[in-house]
C-alpha cells in the first residue's frame, strides 16, 4: 500500500513537502520464516490540467531490499507543498489529487550478483492509481491506500 503524509513525514525530513511511502502489507510477513524482497519503484503525481504525470523514481532506480526490519521505504520530499497546491501545476484540482506507483519485484539471481535495469518494461498489473478527494480536509498526519498486488506480493 501507499502511505501519504499530506503535510510531510515529521519523523523524516518532510516538513513543507508531500511525503509518500511504499509499504508491504502485513499479510506478506512471514514471522517464523526469514524473508526479503527486492524492488525498484516509481511514484507518480498526476497533473490533471495537462493529463500528464510527474514521475519520481525512488533512489534513482536502485534496487531496494525490504525485509522484516525494513517493511517500507519512501520519499520524504516528494514535492514541495507550495508547488503541490499551486493551481497552475494541476496537481490539486477541485480539492482532489491522484498519486500512483509502479513497482517491479526483482527476483534474486544469486549471491554477489548485481542487476542493472536498462529499460523497464511497462506491466499494467504493477501500477497503482490512488485518487484522493477533498485533499484540503485531510487532518491526520498520514493516510494509507488500499492494499494491492504487484509482483506476486501484497503491498
Amino acid at each position: 500500500r501507499l502511505i501519504l503524509y499530506p503535510n510531510g513525514n515529521k519523523k523524516g525530513q518532510g516538513t513543507g513537502h508531500i511525503s509518500l511511502y511504499l509499504a508491504l502489507d502485513e499479510s506478506t510477513y512471514f514471522p517464523n520464516n526469514p524473508w526479503e524482497v527486492f524492488v525498484n519503484f516509481t511514484f507518480f503525481v498526476q497533473d490533471r490540467i495537462k493529463n500528464e504525470y510527474l514521475a519520481i523514481r525512488y533512489d534513482d532506480g536502485a534496487v531496494i531490499r525490504l525485509h522484516s526490519m525494513k517493511r517500507e521505504c519512501g520519499i520524504d520530499k516528494l514535492i514541495p507543498l507550495q508547488a503541490f497546491k499551486e493551481p497552475s501545476n494541476g496537481y490539486l484540482v477541485d480539492d482532489s489529487c491522484v498519486f500512483g506507483a509502479e513497482i517491479f519485484v526483482i527476483k534474486p539471481t544469486g549471491k554477489g550478483e548485481a542487476l542493472s535495469i536498462v529499460k523497464v518494461p511497462a506491466q499494467a498489473g504493477n501500477i497503482l492509481r490512488w485518487k484522493i478527494p477533498n485533499f484540503s480536509d485531510l487532518r491526520d498526519p498520514e493516510y494509507y491506500s488500499s492494499e494491492f498486488n504487484a509482483g506476486g506480493r501484497e503491498w
